[in-house]
């Protein structure tokens, strides 16, 4: 890396990003937990946070037409 990477880097370290960065929207909340765990896992270090909503809707019989 040349001088003005390793500065570039340093500034991109430092600096504090107050806004979301990513939301993923996933089907179930086995998946959401699994997910989360590992952008914690990733975020470890960096400063960053992972955050875990879920929104659970009731499942109608009508709903099933969606799905063919």
């Amino acid at each position: 890396m040349d001088l003005e990477s390793d500065v570039r880097e340093q500034i991109l370290a430092t600096r504090a990003v107050t806004h979301l960065r990513a939301l993923v929207v996933l089907p179930t909340r086995d998946l959401v937990v699994q997910v989360r765990e590992t952008f914690e896992a990733i975020a470890k270090g960096r400063g960053l946070k992972a955050r875990m909503l879920c929104l659970v809707l009731p499942f109608f019989a009508s709903d099933v037409s969606l799905f063919r």
